[in-house]
């Protein structure tokens, strides 16, 4: 890891502050999920499975400066390697290895962590990509204000606080953010019952796949946002909707359906 020492810091911090939906912060225990496949693909040790042998990415180190159209090659590949049971819409048709991806494999053994497995580390490797993109193309205090809102940047301190943020060197308002999601991720964890696990499994539902949510005794046109490790799914409310573009997180499977 030694030579990815440089770009693996930063990364980490920004995908704890915008790696979550609609670049919110992500969970504790969410990017613990993706830090540990993350560091596995970047030192070139790969990913393993019990489900099957061999090693994703093994001797293929990831760097920094691979561009998204590489990390979304990847990510067809591990949807071939271990296949999630409803291959990632902009996946579907791609053809790897003479193997074409269709949305509903017929063959496994499968990804039974929601893509927690490696489609979701590889998405944050990809937005963490797109983010250094934009800081070229915008500089760096126009990105951090679309990304925090004005009010938010300028209270944080302006260009020092936010540059300290990215780069490790913000101490003091990184602790505080821990502290949130501390208290945030608590109560969490003390709400997961036998019953919402079941509901989980009774669908299965993949990042940007679009749906129905029961939302006020109706089905609404949404997508999914993200897929928790949980089970649960952090959904938005889709074009036609009342409350189109509305996010709602920690929705149970039972809650959520394929759109017709």
């Amino acid at each position: 890891l030694d030579g990815a020492q440089e770009w693996l810091a930063p990364f980490v911090i920004f995908t704890a502050r915008f790696g979550g939906k609609g670049e919110s912060s992500l969970s504790r225990q969410n990017l613990k999920s993706v830090l540990k496949q993350v560091f596995c693909l970047v030192s070139g040790a790969g990913v393993t499975t019990e489900k099957r042998g061999g090693a994703f990415g093994k001797g293929r180190p990831i760097g920094l400066g691979i561009q998204a159209e590489q990390v979304d090659a990847l990510r067809a590949e591990a949807q071939v390697w271990m296949p999630q049971k409803r291959a990632p819409e902009d996946l579907v048709g791609r053809t790897v290895g003479g193997e074409r991806i269709v949305k509903q494999p017929d063959r496994g053994p499968f990804d039974t962590s929601n893509g927690w497995l490696l489609n979701h580390p590889l998405m944050k490797i990809r937005l963490y990509c797109e983010h250094l993109d934009e800081l070229k193309e915008m500089g760096h205090e126009a990105t951090m204000r679309r990304l925090t809102g004005d009010g938010a940047w300028q209270a944080a301190g302006g260009d020092g606080a936010a540059r300290g943020g990215e780069s490790g060197g913000g101490g003091g308002g990184g602790g505080g953010e821990e502290n949130e999601e501390d208290e945030e991720d608590a109560p969490l964890a003390k709400r997961r019952k036998p019953a919402a696990a079941a509901a989980a499994r009774a669908g299965t539902f993949s990042e940007g796949q679009r749906v129905e949510m029961l939302c006020g005794g109706r089905w609404e046109p949404a997508s999914i946002a993200d897929v928790n490790e949980d089970g649960t799914y952090d959904v938005a409310l889709a074009a036609g909707a009342a409350d189109a573009g509305k996010m709602f997180s920690e929705v149970e499977a039972a809650q959520i359906r394929l759109r017709a």
